[in-house]
């Protein structure tokens, strides 16, 4: 499975980038929109579960993907310590988090 995150470790702390994060925004804006646009032009309902069931996988894919190092995230935010940086929006600015040891 292909890592969406990249992860780095130093002797005082964990940093943790969100790369591709912006990705699965557009795919899915994407999606939306073109069962949105299909429903105008007439789409037939074979068409739309394809694309629905497509939208569920990209979905569950990326949580699956995303789901070991969110943990680690959350019990550091428990214990105080993450610090956020970036946008989960913006390739130039990633969503960044940095866990104090």
């Amino acid at each position: 499975m292909p890592k969406l995150y990249d992860r780095s470790e130093t002797h005082n702390e964990i940093t943790i980038v969100y790369k591709y994060h912006p990705v699965f925004y557009i795919l899915l804006l994407a999606c939306f929109v073109i069962a949105y646009a299909g429903s105008y032009v007439g789409m037939s309902e074979t068409v739309a579960m394809v694309i629905v069931l497509c939208v569920l996988f990209v979905l569950i894919f990326y949580h699956v993907a995303i789901k070991s190092v969110n943990s680690e995230i959350k019990k550091a935010m428990r214990s105080g310590s993450v610090e956020l940086s970036g946008s989960k929006f913006s390739f130039s600015n990633p969503l960044t988090f940095r866990i104090k040891k």
